[in-house]
């Protein structure tokens, strides 16, 4: 799942290079051309869509997600209208020809579906609905329910991709001075028209959208059908330009694994100089990071591998590149900051990991750390004994003063258990009221005296909130092994579980120990 997250990612952030590329492109070379002002505005809008979807996929937090979202219907719901345009004007148009002023009345679909998407939920015409799930470590939609307006603009995706598949074609055959233009955008409208064949025959079934892909890869045809005049030089530029200018440090060696390039934003990230770093082998220029000062780290993770310095985190990747005779040349290495992102995963494993109410371990964090104490323990023949202990009458807490009242008390008592324990003893929230406690090395006869202690510390404490004074008992059962048997914790769990169920039978506010 996660290399298929990567690769439409990828593929999504290369065609808004490509578009971005095309954009530059467009405006230095077609100014003066109406249909290529069409092209531009479909390249902008592709740009748009591309990119958006290529940070919403990489984004950890709601507000973020949501941007890009409305960053990318900015270009979507206008791309219909502008293939169609395109495709009547390259057939029936001449090139500095405008379109009839009522031509720009086909916007207003466009337009209302984008400030449908913009404002849901306070309206409900492109969603009904629309939920979220973190698919780690990313925040994605999880599922929709469309709406009409979601329904009207397939429906002109569709309706668009169908008529410019005619007219392309139909021009092709019917205008011989037109022919190889025609066959360049015939073949660019049909790579998307490609993509929506496999969608809808089922070949294709993902929740991921090769759209922006697509239409990313078909951006260069178009322009060639217009005017392919300097279009790969024109595009080398393009790529010059945003190597030197993005934010991403990129490396290109040789070869011999020798720097013969790399751009401002890695020299700001390495901190050196041109002259420094060119003819360094990668590992020379992360040996001349490791100063005394910063600390180098490199890992193999879910997000790949990744490069720590200077109190950020890259991940990054390799490609190697090759001429145009397939000869390989080198090997280019860029570098992604997902110092956030990272950030934003740690705050997530930490409330994976503790409860929020009494800032104990949560149920499943405390089972996994006492199985590998129980895996530990019987390696070694180590003692161990397992308490479980319960709140008495805690619901007629809850009802006489209150669930805050409630809340302060398990609280409180959480706080109070914790410090009197041991930092190697294990001490969770097993479910609401209930405890669990591992006393690690610790003999049942021991574990009794630690029992006690802990029940005479629940009957001492008193909470006073909103003028009350409330007090409580707690039912403890426990057992325990002089050498542990087992590395199951359900057989131990379900011994003291039994000495707990005596207690409460027994009256309550007492201890009771399994001597199964």
């Amino acid at each position: 799942m996660l290399i298929q997250h990567d690769l439409v990612r990828i593929s999504s952030l290369l065609a808004g290079f490509v578009t971005f590329a095309m954009l530059i492109w467009t405006g230095r070379r077609m100014r003066q051309n109406f249909r290529a002002r069409i092209y531009f505005a479909l390249t902008a809008c592709t740009f748009m869509y591309a990119f958006g979807y290529s940070q919403a996929l990489i984004q950890t937090n709601l507000d973020s997600l949501i941007f890009w979202t409305r960053f990318e219907f900015a270009g979507v719901p206008f791309i219909p209208l502008f293939l169609v345009l395109l495709s009547a004007h390259t057939r029936f148009y001449r090139e500095n020809q405008p379109f009839p002023s009522w031509v720009y009345l086909f916007l207003i679909p466009g337009l209302a579906s984008m400030f449908a998407n913009w404002f849901y939920p306070s309206t409900n015409l492109y969603y009904l609905n629309r939920s979220f799930r973190m698919s780690d470590p990313f925040l994605m939609v999880n599922s929709i329910t469309p709406g009409p307006l979601w329904y009207l603009q397939n429906i002109q995706a569709v309706a668009a991709i169908i008529f410019s598949l005619i007219v392309y074609a139909e021009g092709s055959l019917r205008i011989r001075n037109k022919r190889k233009d025609m066959l360049l955008m015939l073949f660019g409208i049909s790579i998307p028209a490609g993509g929506f064949i496999l969608s809808l025959s089922g070949i294709y079934q993902s929740s991921y959208d090769m759209v922006p892909a697509l239409l990313g890869l078909a951006s260069p045809f178009f322009a060639a059908g217009i005017i392919s005049d300097r279009l790969i030089s024109d595009l080398s530029y393009a790529r010059l330009n945003f190597y030197k200018t993005t934010e991403n440090p990129v490396f290109i060696f040789n070869t011999e694994n020798h720097l013969i390039d790399l751009n401002a934003a890695a020299l700001k990230a390495f901190r050196t100089t041109r002259k420094q770093a060119l003819n360094r082998t990668w590992y020379d220029l992360l040996d001349g990071l490791n100063d005394g000062e910063v600390k180098i780290t490199t890992e193999q993770t879910q997000l790949g591998k990744e490069l720590s310095f200077n109190g950020n985190t890259y991940s990054y990747t390799s490609l190697i590149f090759k001429d145009h005779k397939g000869r390989v040349r080198g090997l280019l290495r860029a570098l992604y900051d997902i110092t956030q992102a990272k950030n934003a995963m740690s705050v997530l494993e930490q409330e994976a990991s503790f409860d929020g109410l009494t800032g104990l371990l949560t149920r499943r964090r405390w089972e996994n750390n006492v199985e590998m104490a129980l895996k530990q323990g019987v390696r070694f023949s180590h003692s161990g004994s397992l308490l479980v202990l319960d709140l008495d009458h805690f619901k007629s807490i809850n009802d006489t003063y209150g669930h805050q009242a409630g809340d302060l008390v398990l609280r409180e008592l959480s706080q109070r258990l914790k410090s009197v324990l041991r930092d190697i003893d294990i001490i969770g929230r097993y479910g609401g009221e209930e405890l669990g406690i591992w006393l690690m090395q610790t003999r049942p006869e021991d574990a009794l005296v630690v029992g006690e202690k802990l029940r005479k510390l629940v009957t001492d404490l008193i909470i006073r909130t909103g003028g009350n004074s409330i007090e409580a008992s707690a039912s403890v059962g426990i057992y325990g092994e002089n050498e542990l048997s087992s590395t199951d914790l359900f057989y131990y769990f379900k011994k003291a579980d039994r000495a707990l169920y005596r207690a409460k039978e027994n009256g309550r506010d007492r201890v009771e120990i399994s001597r199964e």
